[in-house]
C-alpha cells in the first residue's frame, strides 16, 4: 500500500520540524488532504501508528483537515513536548 510510503514520509517532515523547534517529542501532527488519488484515510492512520511506533511520534495524534484541493497532503502543523 502506498499509504505506508505516505506515512513515512509525514513522519520524517514531522520529526524533522520537531528537532528543528528544539522539541523532544510530537504530541499531534496535522496534515491536509484533498480528494483524489487512491489514498486511505483508514489505511493512512493504521500506517501512521506504524511508522510512529518507538519514535519521538509515538502515540502522536495524527489529524486530517479535508482540502478542495485534488489529491493534495501537506504537513501543516505540529504539536510538540518542549526539550
Amino acid at each position: 500500500m502506498h499509504e505506508a510510503g505516505i506515512a513515512e514520509r509525514m513522519l520524517e517532515a514531522a520529526l524533522e520540524a520537531a528537532a528543528n523547534a528544539g522539541a523532544t517529542r510530537l504530541t499531534a501532527v496535522e496534515v491536509e488532504a484533498g480528494p483524489g488519488g487512491s489514498m486511505s484515510e483508514e489505511a493512512l492512520r493504521f500506517h501512521w501508528a506504524q511508522a510512529t511506533s518507538g519514535t519521538a511520534a509515538e502515540r502522536a495524534a495524527l489529524r486530517i483537515i479535508p482540502v478542495d484541493e485534488p489529491a493534495a497532503l501537506r504537513l501543516v502543523a505540529i504539536d510538540v513536548d518542549g526539550p
